[in-house]
């Protein structure tokens, strides 16, 4: 879960709250990000986003092998 300072939608702490309900959830802050980060920050966002998803699926990976 992205969220930022200046968003007044998805405050920070119930970004934390959201990540927690989810598998593999997390939250990263960023002040600047706003509830439109994924436009105004596109390519941070999509870094972020490839990132996670790299981290997860090797996560998976090397469970499946201790399978």
């Amino acid at each position: 879960v992205l969220a930022g300072g200046a968003d007044a939608t998805l405050s920070p702490e119930v970004a934390s709250i959201l990540a927690g309900t989810l598998p593999r959830g997390r939250v990263q802050v960023d002040d600047e990000y706003d509830h439109f980060c994924h436009v105004t920050y596109a390519g941070g966002v999509a870094a972020r986003i490839a990132d996670f998803v790299d981290a997860t699926l090797t996560t998976i990976r090397l469970a499946e092998r201790s399978l």
